[in-house]
């Protein structure tokens, strides 16, 4: 069985608003469930992935510059009364369709827990020993990332010692944070 270590990249690949959630996050969460792989999240993922989540894929932002635009295209005759208001029609249907994902995306990061073939594992001492001994190396993370990391290193370890061959550890970084 393949072993598939993904970190907070893949979690909001998974959870985003559907328009933005990539099929490669959601086609290895799908092959999780059928047994065809086994997914490994660090549980610190699911808190560091609310904040891009929620502020980069907030509605107000991109609605707000397109209804700015609209507001000056229109009084500039560049646009037509009638296509500012079907688009402004379509944006308020937008910025429903985000607040309702957003609203739901603690029942989304729920069902990755619930799934049975992700294993959902917590920080444990050594996990955080093995985060202090990357902080002196000159790898230049953030403390948060050396912890996922190191949780990564040590529960991947840990599956070789059990007798697992085929360890893979997935980078997925479809946004930055």
């Amino acid at each position: 069985m393949k072993h598939v270590f993904v970190e907070t990249n893949w979690v909001v690949a998974y959870a985003a608003p559907a328009h933005l959630r990539l099929p490669a996050a959601l086609t290895l969460a799908e092959k999780a469930e059928r047994g065809e792989l086994r997914l490994y999240i660090p549980s610190a993922c699911f808190t560091e992935a609310r904040y891009p989540i929620r502020t980069k894929f907030h509605r107000r932002t991109p609605a707000d510059s397109l209804r700015k635009y609209l507001a000056w295209a229109t009084s500039e005759g560049a646009v037509d009364p009638e296509d500012c208001a079907i688009v402004r029609r379509v944006l308020d249907r937008y910025e429903a369709a985000v607040l309702t994902e957003l609203d739901n995306l603690d029942v989304r990061l729920r069902s990755l827990k619930a799934n049975p073939g992700i294993e959902v594992f917590t920080l444990r001492d050594e996990i955080l020993v093995r985060a202090v001994e990357l902080s002196i190396q000159n790898m230049d993370l953030k403390p948060f990332d050396q912890a996922i990391l190191a949780a990564v290193l040590v529960r991947a370890e840990e599956l070789r010692d059990q007798g697992s061959s085929a360890l893979l550890v997935d980078v997925l970084i479809p946004f930055s944070k």
